[in-house]
């Protein structure tokens, strides 16, 4: 069995994924230990004829050709497929640091009696910003559950940077949720939080985020507010079909999935695209996700309140925040 694999969805990446795949290649690792999936999201540009050009030279590259669907369909299908005991997903805007995954390699066989769930590595962004850092609230190659780094304050909304144990995903049934945008790697991530039982943080700087204009987070229209509420949706169906078998933390975490879905769309829909309340609200049947439970305390306060009391306060407190921000 292979050790990784690295699946990658394509959609008109062609500026970009040479680059993201030649630092995949130059890593020091042998290419028998892990295999890149490229899914083909029906790429309309010279994408795959780059792609096509690796995959001539390399053959841990398996490409997999579909109609456009979306990146959490084209993740979920590289899941189907992927052979590595372990998984970790690029956007083909992005790339890995030089020699990262050798780096990994070693520490996952060091722990290779019980095998982790997740190991979370260092991201940057091209500046040398940090995201998702932890030193302030978890201790570096230390075991953790998912519940302890949530109870500790640990909070991330992206999936990449971080290697996950395929057999621990296929387990608790965790996929990405298909016709989702904006949220879709804030449901995933804390999914495996909530179930992940061995977590472990390394100082590896591992993935590089290249920031750009027109990607998808840059934009916010009422099509992509339907697309949000697909997310709404799919925490809600979580919360009606786990919620017995969870812990009250965790079903707490559950829950704070839903009230950052509803966060992250409210403050999309004014911030980016200025989408006025009577169309949210004609939109979005609030009587299905409202009121949100919380089973503990939580730090969400007079805001949770208020979302619960009243959609159409808490939008326009929302929108003069924005405004003075």
């Amino acid at each position: 069995m292979k050790k990784f694999s690295i699946i990658i969805p394509v959609y008109n990446v062609e500026l970009y994924i040479r680059r993201c795949l030649s630092s995949i290649f130059n890593q020091d690792l042998s290419e028998n230990l892990y295999e890149i999936i490229v899914i083909n999201d029906g790429t309309q540009d010279n994408s795959m004829q780059i792609v096509n050009e690796f995959a001539n030279h390399h053959t841990n590259l398996r490409i997999l050709n579909r109609v456009n669907g979306g990146v959490s369909m084209a993740r979920n299908v590289g899941l189907q497929i992927a052979e590595g005991e372990y998984v970790t997903f690029i956007d083909a805007d992005d790339w890995i640091v030089e020699g990262s995954l050798k780096n990994v390699y070693a520490i996952l066989n060091e722990k290779i009696d019980v095998p982790l769930d997740v190991l979370l590595l260092i991201s940057q962004g091209t500046n040398g910003t940090i995201y998702y850092a932890w030193k302030d609230k978890c201790i570096t190659n230390h075991i953790y559950s998912g519940v302890e780094i949530f109870s500790n304050g640990f909070r991330r909304g992206s999936v990449c940077g971080g290697v996950y144990n395929r057999n621990f995903l296929l387990r608790n049934k965790i996929t990405f949720p298909e016709g989702v945008r904006n949220g879709e790697d804030s449901i995933f991530i804390n999914l495996v939080f909530i179930y992940a039982v061995r977590l472990c943080f390394q100082d590896i700087p591992f993935y590089v985020v290249c920031e750009r204009i027109g990607s998808a987070s840059r934009t916010f229209n009422e099509e992509h507010l339907k697309l949000m509420i697909n997310g709404l949706d799919f925490i809600k169906k979580l919360i009606d079909t786990r919620f017995d078998e969870l812990s009250p933390i965790q079903r707490n975490m559950l829950s704070e999935m839903l009230y950052a879905q509803m966060f992250t769309l409210t403050y999309s829909a004014i911030a980016v695209g200025n989408i006025p309340l009577k169309k949210i609200k004609k939109a979005i049947p609030l009587c299905k996700y409202l009121p949100i439970q919380f089973e503990k305390p939580n730090s969400k306060g007079w805001k949770l309140i208020l979302l619960n009391k009243s959609y159409t306060l808490y939008y326009w407190l929302f929108k003069l925040k924005v405004r003075l921000t």
